[in-house]
């Protein structure tokens, strides 16, 4: 009898040289499909999820791909098991045979067992050590490939999974088998699925996390000579392809070897881990980090993957320098539409002159006066994708809520047109906004999962932080629980980060929690309006998009605005927001106290008289459901006139009220009217807003 009993320590990674083919699949979706072969423990349950747990409250069910049913274990308990049918191998014998399976496990000290049984007495025996705490749990979408080979001729096989020790709860969904190691996936599951359709390679760690391969980005310990750096890479084999805010960050390209495997490109282990077990001391470390090259994102979709040209003296002349005393704020994203009539007079622009290959404002970038484009390593950060655009419209919005407040924005581009950043780009990207520009507020509508984001992004926002930086970072829109799936960077414990979640807004004043949005009651800090969000687009336009990326702008202009008011600090610009936010009871269990950003906090003093602004005091969308135009205003006001016109002139719809409470919803029937574009007037008092609007 053959036995092999190995002992899978999970800090394994993925990477797949080859599509797989699959001759089982097992998703659970109506039952346990003759699973119960002496299941001890285990049931089926049509969600996937252990809510007659007591403690199970609002975890989100298993992050599988079939997204059905599973096979569940509800604790506590500290023993279960359950056993397939028998599966018979594909004829021919294989030489290659691979079990993959995802799980969701809640851990009381014990840990889990995989095994696997031929018929010919061949047993693959694993198990999986976690390394949790000991009322710790996974992800909610652990996935877990396991190389079989040594079963290939057994003819039929049984899987068999098993508690060992004590357990809170375990999810098993979609068992696979393959002929040949399958391709890798992600957590979520999309991002990978997206990259592979934008043909950018990669290769996933433990968490799921997508990654570039055979590349490395050090964050330099300062010290050393240009010759003991260039020795110190030749010891490792490392190739520089690019560096950063004056040499602090370099991204490596590696061979394969010490940290790659040269066949198939995985990475052989925690690279930090590696380096200070192969350096004879660790004083001859020339790194204070080294991490793979993450993928972080935004808003994925499939644009023309064309590199930006440099930006000309001509071009750069049409933008006024940026005023002394402006309060910056840095938009870290797919770019900004430079000529977008809603961002004119908002875009930064610095004394570097074109031209002249010299760094004149020594901020170690050449020819740099409008921020940089990390994506192509020049000067021009002009959007593609359009997601960076439509946050920065949120912002330029927001914005108008004082007369008498200068901010301006520095665009960085850190994500390509797909919408796909790196660890590389959005790390030199804060370094450069807090350290090099001065930039008072960043915003970050993107984010990566992982147990604990990368240390080298950690450090350079904690830097940011010691030059007076206030960083605002968007949950996520994956309506997952951040207690147990944390995304970075919103989830740093960092006192210069505010985490960002959505809400909506319905009749009455009611704000509630977006449904697409990540939670948690005790990590996202604030929600702010984030579902169908007018904004600007490339090309002059403007568009309705949600998700916690146009929340988080929002509460980044707020920033601006307190420091228009009060001089900037981040710290103090932090508890006003929060402080003064609503507390909506309604959402208290999934962000902090229910808060939700109160606009009518900021710069209550009255613009001018007869002046236009775009209407950021009320919430204005169109319901199409019942061809009605929504108006939400966020404080009290006196007599008010609504008013609706279509792209004539023509008057298609008016309202007055002799007064507004905060709150007060009001509705305007636009039943019968054309589809196309709207304009909506409100005036109160002295001041007059407008809004464009769509009916689509």
């Amino acid at each position: 009898m053959k036995s092999l009993v190995t002992t899978l320590i999970l800090t394994a990674w993925i990477m797949s040289a080859t599509l797989s083919a699959q001759f089982y699949a097992e998703p659970f979706d109506d039952n346990l499909n003759g699973w119960e072969a002496g299941a001890i423990g285990f049931e089926f349950d049509p969600n996937g999820e252990a809510d007659n747990l007591l403690m199970w409250g609002l975890r989100t069910r298993i992050q599988s791909e079939s997204l059905g049913g599973a096979m569940i274990f509800t604790g506590p308990g500290d023993f279960a098991r359950v056993t397939s049918p028998a599966i018979p191998l594909p004829v021919p014998e294989l030489t290659d045979l691979y079990l993959s399976f995802y799980q969701y496990f809640g851990t009381l000290g014990g840990g889990m067992r995989v095994l696997v049984q031929g018929t010919d007495g061949a047993t693959v025996d694993t198990v999986l050590q976690q390394g949790l705490p000991i009322d710790g749990e996974t992800s909610s979408g652990e996935y877990h490939l396991i190389d079989i080979s040594d079963l290939t001729q057994s003819g039929e096989i049984t899987i068999q999974f098993s508690i060992t020790g004590g357990a809170s709860f375990l999810i098993i969904d979609d068992v696979h088998l393959y002929d040949s190691r399958p391709a890798p996936v992600t957590f979520p599951r999309n991002i990978g699925e997206a990259l592979t359709s934008f043909g950018l390679p990669f290769t996933v760690d433990l968490q799921g996390g997508a990654a570039v391969p055979f590349q490395l980005v050090a964050d330099i310990a300062p010290g050393f000579t240009e010759l003991e750096y260039e020795a110190f890479r030749n010891l490792l084999g490392a190739t520089v392809v690019r560096k950063c805010v004056c040499d602090r960050l370099e991204v490596w390209e590696m061979p394969g070897g010490l940290f790659f495997d040269p066949a198939t490109g995985e990475p052989l282990g925690v690279p930090s881990v590696i380096l200070g077990n192969t350096l004879p001391s660790q004083g001859m470390s020339k790194v204070d980090g080294l991490e793979l090259n993450y993928y972080n994102y935004n808003q994925l979709s499939a644009d023309p993957a064309l590199p930006n040209e440099p930006l000309t003296a001509e071009e750069v002349a049409l933008f006024i320098p940026a005023p002394t005393d402006a309060v910056k704020i840095a938009i870290l994203d797919t770019g900004i539409d430079l000529d977008h009539p809603d961002l004119n007079g908002y875009i930064f622009r610095d004394p570097d002159s074109i031209g002249d290959e010299v760094d004149d404002d020594s901020d170690c970038l050449t020819d740099n006066p409008l921020g940089w484009n990390y994506v192509d390593d020049n000067n021009n950060p002009n959007d593609i994708n359009g997601h960076g655009t439509h946050v920065s419209g949120i912002v330029a919005r927001n914005l108008n809520l004082c007369d008498d407040c200068v901010v301006q924005m520095i665009p960085y581009k850190t994500h390509n047109n797909f919408g796909v950043g790196t660890l590389f780009a959005t790390a030199c990207a804060t370094l450069q906004a807090s350290v090099m520009d001065g930039a008072d507020v960043i915003n970050a509508s993107w984010g990566f999962y992982g147990e604990e984001g990368s240390e080298i992004l950690k450090n350079a926002i904690d830097t940011a932080r010691n030059y007076g930086t206030l960083f605002i970072a968007a949950a996520g829109n994956d309506s997952l629980n951040l207690d147990y799936d944390p995304q970075y960077p919103a989830l740093y414990d960092l006192h210069n980060v505010v985490a960002v979640g959505a809400h909506d807004t319905m009749p009455g004043g009611m704000r509630p929690y977006a449904a697409f949005a990540n939670f948690s009651s005790g990590e996202v800090d604030i929600a702010a309006l984030g579902v169908n969000v007018e904004s600007s687009i490339p090309g002059g336009g403007t568009a309705l998009k949600s998700g916690t990326s146009m929340a988080t702008p929002a509460v980044a202009a707020a920033a601006c605005l307190f420091g228009c008011e009060n001089g900037f600090d981040p710290a103090a610009a932090r508890a006003y927001i929060l402080d003064n936010a609503f507390k909506d009871t309604a959402s208290a269990d999934v962000v902090f106290e229910g808060r939700a950003l109160d606009q009518s906090a900021f710069c209550n003093k009255s613009p001018e008289e007869g002046a236009d602004n775009p209407a950021v005091d009320f919430n204005i969308c169109f319901r199409p459901e019942g061809e009605i135009i929504d108006i939400i205003s966020f404080q009290g006001r006196g007599n008010t006139v609504i008013e609706v016109f279509n792209v004539e002139g023509g008057l298609v719809a008016r309202q007055e009220v002799g007064e507004l409470a905060a709150g007060e919803n009001l509705v305007l029937s636009v039943e019968g009217a054309a589809a196309g574009m709207y304009l909506v007037v409100i005036t109160t008092g002295n001041r007059v807003f407008t809004q464009r609007l769509v009916k689509r």
